[in-house]
């Protein structure tokens, strides 16, 4: 009579129909743990498995030893019940692992001796059709300076399949860019972005002393403004081209508008220095493109809304109105030149 067929490893045989009973709820022990064929299978004891395949390596047996570790025969998958971390292949999981609180840690098994340095602690290799999958596109990183407990996060993406360094949280808090110090040096990439919890908050750099683009501000409309370097100076630059402009007159009546304006002297309410400039709103009358908001404007909590002042917009009408007066102070040259030649002066 044929029997019910069951596979251990690579090897199949059979429980004669003549051992089972009606309803196949006849025992089968398998080490020392009996398993019910029917409905009812109990947990597996003390199980060894041949032939068995784990991870790519043959013959990998994953158990759980007498002292209630889980393990295995092979360097692929094990745990250490000092450190609580499971080990796959070179990287650990760990959960409180040497006092840690955090619910899950990403850790090399090896990190127990000596200051690791900075190094790949999780890979990102996606999978896109035509693309080589085990080519990592990013990757995070981790460690400690040397000799010292400080952790740094490290954050690395690829270009033509080379890893580089994108950016950095060191053990300051500082946020670092395009370099691993927020010092430039020779070394450094063409640009850097440093955000400092100390000392300057934000440090922009560049390691060449010719005309840099740091910053170029653009809308819909295309490029509106930047922020340009060179060996010497910075210029904050808004867009100015002839292209983008029309109906190009020349000013009138600057003086009666540098006439309006009212320039006062103030105190800040917050530390009561001293100030010279212009209220926002009355500015704002005389020339609009000066100011932004709006007078006693409030968000959707009530709080205050405050308007800014740019002077730069009053160049040109400071300008219009200084040749204007040079106009009218010329004309009165040639007037009194004329006057005193009639009385001989």
């Amino acid at each position: 009579m044929a029997g019910v067929p069951f596979v251990f490893g690579n090897a199949t045989t059979s429980i004669p129909l003549t051992n089972l009973d009606a309803n196949f709820n006849t025992g089968l022990t398998i080490g020392n743990t009996t398993v019910g064929l029917g409905n009812i299978v109990t947990t597996l004891g003390n199980v060894t498995l041949t032939n068995a395949n784990f991870g790519g390596v043959a013959n990998a047996v994953i158990y759980t030893n007498s002292g209630g570790n889980i393990t295995s025969n092979a360097s692929v998958f094990s745990v250490n019940s000092a450190t609580n971390v499971v080990s796959i292949g070179s990287i650990g999981l760990a959960a409180n692992a040497n006092g840690a609180t955090g619910k899950l840690i990403l850790r090399k098994p090896d990190e127990a001796t000596g200051n690791p340095a900075v190094t790949r602690m999780l890979d990102f290799a996606p999978y896109y059709p035509g693309y080589d999958e085990a080519i990592v596109k990013a990757s995070i990183l981790s460690g400690v300076d040397t000799g010292t407990q400080n952790g740094v996060l490290g954050f690395m993406t690829a270009l033509g399949g080379t890893l580089t360094e994108a950016m950095r949280i060191d053990s300051s808090g500082n946020l670092l860019v395009g370099t691993t110090s927020s010092s430039l040096g020779t070394g450094q990439s063409a640009y850097i972005l440093a955000i400092s919890a100390s000392g300057p908050n934000s440090v922009y750099g560049t390691n060449a002393t010719g005309n840099k683009t740091f910053a170029s501000f653009n809308n819909p409309n295309g490029q509106v403004g930047y922020i340009l370097t060179n060996g010497t100076s910075t210029t904050y630059a808004t867009s100015s081209d002839y292209r983008l402009k029309e109906n190009i007159a020349p000013m009138i009546g600057a003086l009666d508008v540098v006439q309006s304006l009212k320039p006062v002297t103030y105190n800040w309410k917050a530390d009561g220095s001293a100030g010279q400039g212009f209220i926002a709103h009355e500015l704002q009358a005389v020339v609009p493109d000066c100011v932004s908001g709006e007078k006693d404007a409030v968000d959707a909590d009530g709080n205050p809304e405050y308007q800014g002042i740019d002077t730069s917009f009053l160049v040109a009408t400071l300008t219009a109105a200084i040749q204007e007066l040079k106009s009218i102070v010329d004309t009165q040259a040639t007037q009194i030149s004329a006057l005193q030649a009639k009385v001989g002066v």
